[in-house]
């Protein structure tokens, strides 16, 4: 973050009216503040604008649910899926939530829990961009950045290797934060390190993803998205434990059906509980490849606490699902 950046986010002006009386556009703010503020990021100043009498963090939340549903979060009386996602960013704030956001010390913790088996093997993990090997790593490789989400690079077997083009995606990735996109507090304060892990080759060349959403620890379904990131589009679906395609979806999202049970359910599902002991919700992310089950990552707050469900009942469904704890921040 710059200094002018932070100093902009630090910020707040208790004489305007709360956000139930202040709906400014986003895109205007955006586009007319620009110039007023050369050297801030134009999506930050829209983001705190819309709510100056805000913190940093509920101006976020606010602006990215707004946008999302086309309406203001209830934050005083959250019953939706969305709303509880964004109470328990702003209100519930745990030390092992930046565990789980950081790629590195989220490995080390599910290793420490007896899971180590689900894990892929780390090529290497580094402070630097500049001290990463690049040209000595595998033939094919993942290179992450352990303080975020999608900042990636694949490399594929018999690709040419970009080594410049490589190194400036990393120095861009350790200057990224992005507790200022969505108010995903838990990013701010990681160490900007690089991860880089084998790269995964999945049947049929399509990834498929299988996504356990748990509440206090048990879990309730399986989001299943299938060619994230290629060229064919994403596609999804949802299952109950009994591997019964349940009737919603991600808004605006395809749609695929009666995909196949994985061999590997019955693990993840087991996995998924006991990672998620504790926490009111928890995504837990996971592969299967040739019957292996490999852990993805772990998810607070799915699409930055605005998971567009249609039809809008299975919202307040899943809100049922989430019993909100005591405030913690």
């Amino acid at each position: 973050m710059t200094r002018a950046t932070d100093a902009f986010v630090s910020l707040n002006w208790p004489g305007f009216p709360r956000p139930s009386r202040l709906r400014l556009p986003y895109m205007a703010v955006r586009l007319l503040a620009a110039p007023v503020f050369p050297f801030v990021s134009p999506s930050v100043i829209a983001r705190r604008l819309c709510y100056p009498a805000c913190g940093w963090d509920e101006a976020v939340t606010r602006t990215h649910f707004r946008r999302c549903f086309g309406r203001e979060i209830d934050l005083t009386n959250p019953r939706t899926f969305s709303e509880k996602l964004g109470w328990l960013k702003l209100f519930h704030r745990k030390p092992i939530h930046e565990t789980f956001a950081d790629k590195v010390a989220c490995q080390d913790f599910v290793r420490a829990r007896g899971y180590g088996d689900v894990l892929l093997e780390r090529l290497g993990v580094w402070d630097r961009p500049e001290d990463v090997p690049v040209a000595d790593l595998p033939e094919s490789f993942v290179l992450k950045a352990a303080h975020g989400w999608h900042m990636n690079w694949f490399q594929r077997p018999g690709a040419p290797l970009p080594v410049r083009q490589i190194r400036r995606e990393m120095r861009r990735w350790v200057r990224t934060d992005h507790s200022l996109k969505d108010g995903e507090w838990q990013y701010r304060r990681l160490p900007r390190r690089i991860l880089a892990e084998p790269l995964l080759h999945f049947p049929e060349g399509r990834t498929v993803d299988y996504k356990v959403f748990c509440f206090a620890g048990v879990p309730k379904l399986i989001r299943v998205v299938v060619g994230r990131g290629e060229d064919g589009g994403t596609r999804g679906a949802h299952y109950d434990l009994d591997w019964r395609q349940l009737p919603f979806a991600r808004s605006k999202r395809r749609t695929i059906d009666n995909l196949p049970r994985p061999a590997g359910l019955e693990r993840m599902i087991e996995i998924a509980a006991a990672l998620s002991a504790g926490e009111p919700f928890l995504r837990v992310d996971f592969y299967e490849i040739d019957g292996r089950v490999i852990l993805g990552e772990l998810t607070l707050y799915p699409n930055g606490g605005a998971f567009v469900i249609d039809p809008p009942e299975w919202d307040l469904r899943l809100g049922d699902w989430l019993d909100l704890p005591p405030a913690a921040v």
